[in-house]
């Protein structure tokens, strides 16, 4: 779960941002089966993750584009999306969070500027030693 202590639009790409910095650092307790049973040890283990999803929103004024919206531009979007980028590149996400058109050639250039974007945060995360 996630509570929004403070909330100046796009509450989404920051509640990602936590679970996966929450997860790469969280480390669980090491159990063993011996003769059957479930027997917990000594010391804990890193959740191993394959891949550090991470999202964008970018909301739309006709024809331009938003990264991460702050509450008063939200209300004046046309449209937004959240897109997310898995660690290899691959698409792993796309919510249209209301009602808009989005010409396909203007969509093109949406992942494109999205991929750039969580490329870079999820490099920023890596440096803080936060994920990876």
């Amino acid at each position: 779960d996630f509570y929004v202590l403070d909330y100046d639009g796009n509450y989404f790409d920051p509640a990602v941002l936590a679970a996966v910095a929450a997860l790469s650092t969280a480390r669980l307790p090491k159990y063993e089966v011996v003769n059957g049973e479930l027997e917990k040890k000594e010391g804990t283990i890193p959740i191993s993750l394959r891949t550090i999803p991470v999202s964008v929103t970018i909301g739309l004024i006709k024809d331009k584009m938003l990264v991460d919206p702050s509450l008063a531009e939200e209300s004046s979007l046309d449209t937004s999306l959240v897109v997310a980028f898995t660690s290899e590149g691959n698409l792993c996400a796309v919510q249209k969070n209301s009602s808009g058109y989005i010409p396909l050639d203007l969509m093109k250039n949406i992942l494109s500027v999205a991929k750039e974007r969580t490329d870079f945060i999820r490099s920023r995360l890596t440096e803080l030693g936060k994920v990876g």
